[in-house]
């Protein structure tokens, strides 16, 4: 009976509430968003107007998502950011959700304490903005399979979501004309690698 919880378990009661409507929240909005991701790549109306857009403060944008990240998996100490600023052809909302997807996988697939490294690379004509954590890593397989509605280790290791994250991120660059390279080994960490034509 309510009446008998104390006030802080009727607190945490209702904080898990909320972080469990949040995360279907995510997964609502990812789906939907993976979903207009697929038809926008046969429209090449729609293509070339997303195409279209110019972001010149990109350092701020990937800092700020990534440190929104941070702060919502309580795990600001462990974040490193090394950015520099370029104009890359992609709006300033598709910049974000490349970052948030990635940083949150970095975030969700290592353990407080073990860093999540976000920097960036420009090399003659093209600008390589990478995610780094020190987690569980990946098998080759698991990386050969990323796709949509696949979570990996989920018998293994606790996870929410439907694992739309990663391929919404990769969708999104190749949309973009530019490369999502994944390299990993079990229980060595994660490096992702999105590299944009400049």
């Amino acid at each position: 009976d309510y009446n008998e919880l104390k006030p802080e378990e009727i607190y945490n009661v209702a904080q898990h509430i909320l972080r469990s409507g949040k995360r279907l929240e995510r997964v609502l909005e990812n789906y939907l968003v993976y979903a207009q991701l697929e038809i926008l790549g046969t429209d090449p109306l729609e293509l070339d107007a997303l195409r279209n857009h110019v972001v010149g403060n990109t350092a701020q944008i990937i800092t700020e998502q990534a440190k929104t990240k941070a702060e919502e998996a309580e795990r600001v100490d462990d974040l490193r950011m090394s950015v520099q600023n370029i104009a890359l052809q992609i709006s300033e909302g598709d910049l974000q959700k490349i970052v948030d997807e990635l940083t949150d996988n970095a975030f969700k697939f290592s353990k407080p304490g073990q860093p999540v490294t976000i920097s960036t690379h420009r090399e003659l004509d093209r600008f390589t903005l990478s995610f780094r954590d020190e987690g569980r890593g990946m098998t080759p397989d698991q990386i050969q399979n990323v796709g949509a509605y696949m979570q990996f280790g989920r018998m293994l290791h606790e996870q929410q979501g439907l694992g739309l994250g990663l391929i919404i991120a990769r969708r999104l660059v190749e949309l973009h004309n530019a490369k999502l390279d994944i390299r990993s080994e079990p229980e060595h960490g994660t490096s992702v690698n999105v590299t944009f034509p400049i």
